[in-house]
């Protein structure tokens, strides 16, 4: 005979995937809100703002709307029989998560544009299988269990059944530590690497408002797109710096087509192949998706590089086209953020 014994009752099958369904929610509604308000801050009004004040002030701003949002979503959870032995807990998860969740998207969104918003949403594509939301880790490839611990879902799925099916040795606090570690890695995306961003995404903004289909907005990062390097040389030798940047343009320029088509060539003949070798081996479906990725990211790289290049010639020629007075004011614009 069999005796059963149930630990940790849940009342059905809705109360068991409650935290999967949660966190795809709160994950979707902190991608919406960077979406529909605009995520630079543009000082209007403001006589000096910096790069971490716009940061911050816009963070704050939608934080009120995502724990809005964590506290709606858990709410409604409860009105709709989700289970749970500490509503209170229930709730302080949802919109403990759903700020974490905004913290990431928002620093990759404003450090990297469309790239970081994509990026937002291959994470969610990865974390609905890859989190133990569904099956047990262990059933996973092993594609997953290698990412699992990399992933906010992981923690916050965690601490949701905690508070659901009932609390264990502290588990649900050290959960809850985890997921907030998310938070400090998306400050570190925000505050130290979109600064260092802030002239690949005058670029791009520049682009995407060029190409007149996706719409975007500009980059309101305080200081000058010019180096101070280049300022120097521009002072010592004006005419000599012209000339010479004017030369390297050319040199560039004619290479740049060349360099372009051959990167979109070899972009789409390699995945070809990998699809071919893989199709005549077994069980790696994960290892030829995987392959793929790093080769499109490789590719998209390259591509970045080169327009990076071209973009950084041509603040250069601007540059080389301003008057000592100009060039000497930008200096000044320079120094002063760096005063800052």
């Amino acid at each position: 005979m069999l005796d059963t014994t149930v630990l940790y009752p849940v009342n059905s099958y809705g109360s068991g995937m409650a935290p999967l369904f949660t966190n795809m929610a709160l994950w979707v509604g902190a991608f919406a809100l960077v979406v529909i308000f605009k995520t630079e801050a543009d000082g209007e009004g403001i006589t000096a703002m910096t790069a971490t004040q716009g940061y911050m002030g816009r963070f704050l701003f939608l934080s009120v709307f995502a724990a809005l949002q964590g506290f709606a979503t858990t709410v409604g959870d409860l009105l709709l029989g989700v289970q749970t032995v500490n509503a209170a807990a229930f709730g302080l998860t949802g919109v403990l998560t759903s700020l974490v969740d905004l913290s990431l998207i928002f620093a990759l969104s404003t450090a990297f544009l469309h790239v970081g918003k994509g990026v937002c949403v291959a994470l969610i594509m990865l974390q609905i299988p890859g989190a133990s939301g569904l099956y047990p880790i262990e059933m996973m490839p092993k594609f997953f269990r290698t990412l699992y611990p990399f992933f906010p879902f992981n923690y916050s799925i965690k601490a949701l059944r905690e508070t659901i099916g009932g609390f264990y040795d502290g588990h649900w606090l050290q959960n809850i530590v985890y997921l907030l570690l998310f938070t400090v890695i998306g400050f570190i995306i925000g505050l130290v690497i979109r600064p260092l961003m802030a002239n690949t995404n005058r670029m791009f903004a520049r682009q995407i408002r060029e190409g007149g289909m996706i719409v975007g907005e500009d980059v309101h990062l305080p200081g000058t797109e010019y180096r101070i390097s280049n300022a120097l040389q521009a002072l010592t030798n004006h005419s000599g710096y012209k000339a010479s940047i004017e030369r390297r343009i050319v040199r560039f320029e004619a290479l740049y087509p060349k360099l372009k088509c051959g990167a979109l060539i070899v972009g789409l003949v390699v995945p070809i192949v990998l699809a071919v070798t893989f199709s005549l081996t077994t069980n790696t479906k994960l290892e030829a998706l995987l392959a793929w990725i790093i080769w499109v990211l490789l590719i998209i790289g390259f591509l970045l590089t080169i327009e990076f290049m071209r973009d950084s010639l041509r603040r250069q020629r601007e540059l080389g086209n301003l008057d000592d007075i100009q060039i000497r004011n930008a200096l000044a614009v320079h120094e002063r953020r760096h005063a800052r």
